[in-house]
């Protein structure tokens, strides 16, 4: 099999943002057919870009030591394009060996540190970014310590209280979907509701000889505004009408006028 360069495009198609370590369209074996993908922690300290060990190895393990390297703040490093060294002896679902998978190396101490939303969720699109481009399911897809006993790997409790100890059957149905389920909290609704707000603000100051053509366009503004706040609430799943509810009343007055 050819080095898989082409798997950043499919990272991209999944809305995340992609760092990439010289060398990394040629690095590792290109004996590699992944059909399926092993999550990890690094068990190292914060880096901002991924430390050589991944790329170089150690003493007693060549590397690569992943395919990817997964920043605390969501950013996906290329390290390999080939086979890496990193999931070793074990097996998921008929699945053995480095060249049979996908390895992601995420920065975690994997002693308690608290996994950020961000980071989960990207972890959840690379996931499944790599199902789409190998064509597997999200089932094949499972922690370290579910490949092979001696490692525990990734570890820790999520920011929104999940844990990867116990949640990995969550993480797959995230996997599935593409990413975590981000609703609109209420904080959001109000937020959008004062953008609206002021914006119809700016608009109504508008006086002079040219008021009757403003009007139109304060008029086809809020047609656009009110359809952009129904089209964003109801893709959150929130009822459109939760939205207008936080609005003051002369700006929700404002936008009724135009349904």
């Amino acid at each position: 099999m050819p080095y898989h360069r082409g798997v950043v495009e499919a990272l991209r198609d999944h809305g995340l943002t992609v760092g990439f370590c010289p060398g990394w369209e040629t690095r590792g074996s290109s004996s590699f057919d992944p059909k399926g993908h092993v999550v990890h922690h690094d068990a190292g300290s914060p880096w901002t870009t991924p430390p050589g060990l991944l790329i170089a190895g150690r003493s007693d393990l060549p590397g690569p030591l992943c395919n990817f390297a997964l920043a605390r703040d969501g950013t996906v490093w290329m390290v390999a394009a080939g086979r890496a060294n990193h999931a070793g002896t074990g097996s998921w679902k008929g699945l053995v060996g480095n060249s049979s998978v996908w390895g992601t190396e995420a920065n975690n101490t994997g002693t308690g540190q608290t996994w950020p939303d961000v980071q989960v969720d990207a972890y959840a699109r690379l996931c499944a970014a790599t199902c789409d481009y190998s064509g597997f399911t999200a089932e094949m897809v499972c922690r370290h310590a579910e490949w092979t006993t001696r490692k525990i790997d990734p570890a820790g409790p999520w920011a929104d209280g999940h844990d990867w100890s116990r949640d990995m059957s969550h993480f797959r149905a995230l996997v599935a979907q593409g990413g975590t389920d981000l609703p609109l909290n209420d904080a959001d609704l109000f937020s959008i509701g004062v953008i609206v707000k002021r914006s119809l603000d700016d608009a109504d100051v508008a006086t002079g000889a040219d008021l009757d053509a403003v009007k139109a366009e304060v008029r086809a503004d809020r047609r656009m505004t009110l359809d952009l706040v129904d089209a964003v609430a109801r893709a959150a799943g929130v009822d459109p009408a939760k939205v207008r509810a936080l609005l003051k009343p002369d700006t929700r007055a404002a936008l009724d006028k135009v349904d």
